[in-house]
């Protein structure tokens, strides 16, 4: 069997079974960065603290600019956990629909098929690859695009910090 033919068959599958994969990968990118934007608005905010409201004495302002600087690490957190909570729900369910039209494929084959080879491995082989393919695309991808870029603002921004300070 020619692996093209196999390849296109495979991707045709995998779009009839999973339309909504596009968009929940653009998705978890879009949050991802959200999240990641988030987490830069502390180091912004002590940069305020500093310059601005401690050497004006402003005390009510500098109190709810500490908080809000304590805090946003805190909703951070809960944004990120409930993120990959939801994430990993998603990719569960995209994985087992691929994993059950995997095993659907396997029960077409002719049984001598199956003399040459283990039905068990070939199932347990299946439903593992589908799940990491899922969520190498939801989950694994964003994080790789985004972290390389997160560090090297996050790094751009301390040492813009540094400059203005001195």
């Amino acid at each position: 069997m020619d692996p093209d033919h196999v390849e296109r068959n495979a991707r045709t599958i995998f779009r009839n079974e999973l339309p909504m994969f596009r968009v929940y990968v653009v998705a978890s990118g879009l949050i991802y960065l959200a999240i990641q934007a988030i987490e830069l608005i502390p180091i912004m905010l002590m940069q305020i603290i500093i310059d601005q409201f401690i050497p004006d004495k402003n005390v009510e302002r500098l109190l709810f600019y500490i908080l809000l600087f304590c805090g946003l690490p805190m909703i951070t957190t809960v944004l990120a956990g409930a993120y990959r909570q939801h994430l990993a729900i998603i990719a569960q369910k995209m994985g087992i629909k691929l994993a059950l039209k995997g095993f659907e494929n396997l029960m077409y084959q002719p049984v001598s098929y199956f003399d040459k080879e283990n039905s068990v491995e070939l199932a347990t082989y299946c439903r593992a690859e589908s799940m990491k393919y899922v969520m190498f695309w939801l989950m694994d991808i964003p994080h790789l695009i985004h972290g390389s870029r997160s560090r090297n603002r996050k790094g751009g921004l301390y040492l813009h910090g540094y400059n203005t300070v001195s």
